[in-house]
């Protein structure tokens, strides 16, 4: 090959295996990066025409470990609930395997359970992405019958993968540098192997599965310490003093038609009854197959198998981060825990730091960060294209997906919404995909889904679509959106932004230029896409796309119900209005639990009416409805104007609030209140948008009126 076709075969090689070979090789000698490189260029020329299908390993990594030494019960999983700044075990342990193929995730079967939907066999794909990282094909390992029976609970996914190689690595090795991976790659092509295994020089031999040659120095395989023989475990102890003792790491590469053919031959281990994958190595040997052992020199920290390990492995992780960012001038306090994440899995820190910029605490800065010069910041969490400006202080701070910048704003501000502006400071705030402008002031405030304007503080503020957290499972289905999914409603998104311009904000202030904002934080929520390029507002349904925006008016002005007094209703009972026929029935039955969601306030007079007659009936009756305006929905207030003037006759009747700020009612937003008298009603009446958001709720005595 002439020096442009090894470029370009080079190139094509590190697009499909996503790793930089030079950088990762973790070797000093420049000399031997380029002989290495080019030995394994030269081999895999000989295989353009399917490259991708013979150099693409498809990895299994074997997660189904419950860890009991870092807790006995097994609630804390090893893999997951330890976690490294925004990345857990297993996410950290996948970051460095080449290759561009979905990883064969093996787990045990209770974390499948942890996967799915509440009440439901199928996996939520976010709570997936969440936990294992995005990509992972989950497969559950029925038994504990070690890392041979984790790669046979593969089998069906191996069978369907068009890769040539399978390799095998672990989900509880987080530590391991790239360099293992692409040493053992490169290792394994070079010599044209059928089954390569990583060994490494441990520091002792006792417990440890053992690397054994033949008189030719021909790798045959392993053996664990209790299966050796006093003579091999007295050979073992002789070659570790002499410098040549190689031990097991686990992490094989193997031609996946061998490893299919030979999965049923292995034989159990010890009291556990337990397959070793690497026993398929001893099998290859022994049929004549090209076996080798690749020995990995550099340092090795030990993986996820108790506590100690933990913290070794943390500090020599923080440790990296404080060095490279100490090598950018940056000034990091003795004992601050940094984390710099680039990508999913990553912990390379392409950040941008200012020149007097301190850290202290605990920190984790998510990728293509940029923090501005003379910043403090203290125990601080921000994911997602993150810029911190100068002169902001942050403390106890949560922002996922969010711009934070400092003053003055520049006049292009209409940008889609894609996060978090500010100037001064904010404490103990959890903000998720929300923009906050210019000069404002925010304590204690927790926002999901909403657009702070600027020029305004909170204090002790909850805003959005903030969910109670009680479990819901039992009276919810488990595909229940409270109202119809955008998907459905795109068509009456342009008449909702009419309504809002023509009606709410036009009602709500006199001042054009405020008006003028209004309509654009509007524009910028409907537009806004999320850091995975998708049309943000597709996660929501209409009704609540319509209390958000209500809620930014809100925010805006000041006003808390710009069309209260268009939405009053007739200060007199409506006495032609019969009682529906639904509702005949229940007159004459005895007393029932009823709860009434109030619909549309043009509606109140008819609506009471009919409440009137369930009491007068002998029913007690809770009338819900929301505190706060959302377009022409009842809110408490307005049933209290309307009762103030024509008071309802006594009987067995009160007002709640369902808490919730969304079109109608959402069902996972109501307070506990509400929902206790919810799921203790014998009748549930829905009226209006309620129509909509209730439907889901496993009970069978709602009524849509």
């Amino acid at each position: 090959m002439n020096e442009n076709q090894q470029k370009t075969l080079l190139e094509r090689v590190e697009s499909l295996l996503r790793v930089n070979l030079k950088g990762s090789l973790g070797i000093a000698d420049g000399a031997e990066v380029q002989q290495q490189i080019g030995r394994f260029l030269d081999t895999v020329a000989e295989h353009r025409d399917n490259l991708e299908r013979w150099l693409v390993p498809q990895w299994v990594v074997l997660a189904a470990g419950l860890g009991t030494r870092i807790d006995p019960t097994g609630r804390i999983n090893k893999n997951l609930d330890v976690w490294f700044g925004g990345y857990n075990t297993l996410q950290l342990a996948r970051r460095y395997l080449p290759g561009n193929l979905p990883h064969i995730v093996v787990v045990h079967p209770s974390l499948v359970e942890r996967l799915r939907y509440p009440g439901s066999d199928k996996i939520d794909p976010e709570k997936a992405d969440t936990l294992l990282g995005p990509g992972a094909q989950i497969v559950a390992q029925p038994a504990p019958d070690g890392t041979g029976g984790a790669l046979r609970a593969a089998i069906p996914l191996l069978e369907e993968s068009d890769a040539d190689f399978i390799g095998v690595a672990f989900g509880d090795e987080p530590f391991l540098d790239a360099a293992l991976f692409v040493q053992t790659l490169l290792a394994h092509f070079i010599h044209g192997a059928d089954v390569t295994l990583c060994g490494k020089i441990p520091e002792t031999v006792i417990d440890k599965g053992g690397l054994f040659f033949d008189e030719e120095g021909l790798f045959q395989g392993t053996k664990e310490w209790y299966d050796m023989t006093p003579e091999e475990q007295q050979w073992m102890w002789k070659r570790l003093e002499e410098g040549c003792a190689y031990t097991n790491t686990g992490i094989t590469l193997i031609r996946r038609e061998a490893a299919l053919q030979r999965l049923d031959s292995l034989i159990p281990h010890g009291s556990k009854s337990e397959y070793h994958h690497v026993d398929l190595i001893r099998h290859c040997y022994e049929d004549g197959l090209n076996t080798y052992a690749h020995i990995y020199r550099g340092e090795i920290t030990s993986g996820i198998n108790r506590w100690t390990n933990v913290l070794t492995g943390q500090e020599r992780l923080e440790k990296q981060q404080r060095e490279s960012l100490a090598r950018k001038g940056i000034r990091v306090v003795p004992g601050c825990r940094v984390w710099l994440g680039e990508g999913r899995y990553s912990l390379q820190p392409q950040v941008s730091l200012g020149r007097c910029c301190q850290l202290s605490g605990s920190i984790f800065l998510g990728h293509g960060t940029s923090v501005g010069d003379y910043s403090c910041l203290e125990d601080v969490s921000v994911e997602g294209q993150t810029y911190i400006g100068s002169a902001a202080a942050l403390t106890d701070v949560e922002a996922i997906g969010s711009y934070i910048e400092d003053n003055p704003i520049p006049d292009a501000v209409g940008q889609p919404v894609k996060g978090l502006h500010v100037c001064t400071d904010i404490e103990h705030c959890k903000l998720d995909h929300v923009w906050v402008g210019a000069n404002t002031h925010l304590r204690y405030v927790e926002a999901r889904y909403t657009m702070i304007p600027p020029g305004i503080a909170l204090t002790n503020k909850r805003l959005g679509l903030i969910q109670e957290s009680r479990d819901a499972s039992r009276w919810l289905n488990t595909d229940y959106l409270p109202g119809i999914p955008v998907s459905q409603a795109e068509r009456r998104l342009p008449q909702l932004q009419e309504q809002l311009q023509r009606d709410w904000i036009a009602e709500a202030t006199r001042d054009m230029q405020l008006r003028r904002d209004c309509e654009e934080y509007i524009s910028r929520f409907l537009d806004w896409q999320s850091k995975e390029e998708r049309w943000g507002i597709q996660e929501l349904t209409f009704e609540q796309i319509a209390g958000v925006l209500c809620e930014i008016v809100r925010l805006a002005t000041g006003c808390v119900d710009p069309i209260w007094h268009k939405k009053s209703p007739g200060m007199r009972w409506d006495e032609t209005c019969d009682i529906p026929q639904q509702l005949q029935e229940f007159l004459g039955q005895k007393p029932l639990q009823v709860v009434w969601l109030i619909g549309d306030a043009p509606e109140l007079p008819r609506e009471i009416r009919w409440i009137h007659q369930l009491v007068t009936a002998g029913h007690r009756v809770t009338i819900a409805a929301k505190s706060v305006a959302v377009l022409w929905d009842a809110t408490l207030q307005d049933i209290e104007r309307y009762l103030h003037y024509l008071p309802m006759p006594g009987g067995a009747w009160r007002l709640m609030d369902t808490g919730s700020i969304i079109l109608g009612i959402d069902l996972h937003q109501t307070n506990a209140a509400f929902w206790n008298t919810l799921i203790n009603a014998d009748l549930i009446i829905a009226c209006g948008s309620n129509r909509h958001t209730i439907r889901g709720f496993r009970n069978e005595c709602v009524l849509s009126l």
